[in-house]
């Protein structure tokens, strides 16, 4: 028995993949668009995040050969550079697996705080005083300090 050939019009083609973001925190959206051949059927996968395999793509009803998945940062995700598979069936059932160039980080760890420190300890309304914060690289701090005031009168 010998193998038939696979006709080249017959094989599974990709044409492009787009992926929304690069950087995702906890509730970002990650939309990973395929443009291939119509009628087929696809699934995204990305690395090293649990729960983020064979996720379908839809084909757009109105962009034939366009197929889109999307996923919800979920808090516990995590992962840097992590590569998006692309698995996909061409309606003669041929199947191609590949990545996208594009790579993905999801970062759901909160920024840590190593110190934070008043001086003077004691602070006296009318006086000035310095809130230290030491934590993570490119992190914001932000401080309301409006219910230090005890001589506003409160309604």
């Amino acid at each position: 028995m010998r193998d038939l050939p696979i006709r080249e019009s017959s094989r599974p083609k990709i044409k492009s993949i787009k992926i929304s973001r690069q950087l995702a925190k906890a509730e970002d959206t990650i939309e990973v668009v395929l443009i291939a051949q119509p009628k087929g059927r696809a699934l995204f996968s990305i690395a090293e995040v649990n729960n983020v395999a064979d996720i379908t793509m839809k084909e757009d009803t109105d962009n034939p050969g366009t197929y889109v998945g999307r996923y919800i940062v979920q808090v516990g995700d995590n992962a840097v550079g992590a590569a998006v598979s692309i698995v996909f069936t061409n309606e003669n059932y041929q199947t191609l697996c590949t990545q996208a160039r594009q790579r993905v980080t999801i970062d759901t760890v909160p920024p840590r705080i190593h110190e934070m420190c008043v001086i003077p300890k004691i602070v006296r309304n009318g006086r000035r005083f310095t809130l230290k914060v030491t934590a993570e690289p490119n992190c914001n701090v932000a401080a309301d300090f409006s219910q230090l005031d005890s001589t506003h009168k409160r309604q």
